[in-house]
């Protein structure tokens, strides 16, 4: 197979990393993948159920550089260069969610996108996050759940487990409290017995209500904004339905121009 030239690497690096996707997600995949890096740390100085939580974390980050992956893949229009010259190998080595070294790939991903976003400058960027504000809100939503319930979970897990009566005592536990508490559903199959877990709880379900406020209304902005915006346009003419008159020809020779009423 014929390696790619470097035009072919700086076409699908471009494409694959500039034009395509804008600065939110960008910001989006380099705050992941910071996260992700700090996660191989800490698993690495701890034990017990608060290990296996950031462990569950991580393999959630990993599916999400795969889905970057792929997305870039398939938006490359060199794949082969984007593959082999454009980053693509290192994307799909930091979605890899074992062994731990593979958190190095997702170092150089921090790197890569830091570049990236300081290429542009920090005015472009406030610009490209105006014009996309809902895009960026739902993104900044996302990461902070994440963060939400990774924080949230290792905090319950350190009050609750090994206390009587305690029905939280997994990082899988942790998670599963923490997500319907955040997301306001309450199944209430577990919850927190001491007066400190209690605060725990406190504190994300009022997270996840602020977080949920925020993105609808950023959201249902953007499309009341284009709905105004189109409102204020001036309408088309519509086409009338009676027939076009033609001048009457002028010594035998049509004028060849037709006169709307």
């Amino acid at each position: 197979m014929p390696r790619p030239t470097p035009e072919e690497r700086q076409q699908a690096y471009s494409v694959s990393h500039g034009d395509i996707l804008n600065s939110n997600y960008e910001a989006f995949i380099l705050a992941i993948s910071i996260l992700s890096v700090v996660n191989g740390v800490l698993i690495l100085f701890t034990a017990g159920e608060a290990r296996d939580l950031l462990v569950y974390v991580n393999a959630s980050l990993c599916a999400l550089f795969s889905l970057d992956f792929l997305y870039r893949l398939r938006k490359a229009p060199q794949r082969r260069a984007y593959l082999f010259g454009g980053g693509g190998m290192l994307d799909l080595l930091s979605s890899v969610p074992v062994p731990w070294f593979f958190s190095l790939a997702r170092l150089l991903r921090v790197v890569r996108a830091t570049r990236l976003l300081n290429r542009y400058g920090e005015h472009r960027l406030r610009v490209w996050f105006r014009e996309r504000l809902a895009e960026g809100a739902v993104l900044l939503v996302i990461f902070l759940v994440i963060v939400v319930l990774e924080v949230g979970g290792i905090l319950v897990l350190w009050v609750e487990a090994g206390r009587p009566g305690a029905n939280i005592e997994t990082g899988g536990d942790a998670l599963w409290w923490g997500y319907v508490t955040i997301t306001s559903v309450g199944y209430g199959d577990l919850y927190p017995v001491t007066p400190q877990g209690r605060i725990v709880g406190v504190i994300m379900l009022t997270v996840g209500l602020t977080l949920l406020a925020t993105v609808t209304g950023f959201v249902a902005n953007t499309f009341l904004g284009k709905h105004v915006s189109g409102r204020g346009r001036p309408a088309a003419a519509e086409p009338s339905d009676d027939p076009p008159v033609v001048a009457p020809e002028r010594d035998g020779v049509s004028s060849g121009s037709e006169v709307e009423r």
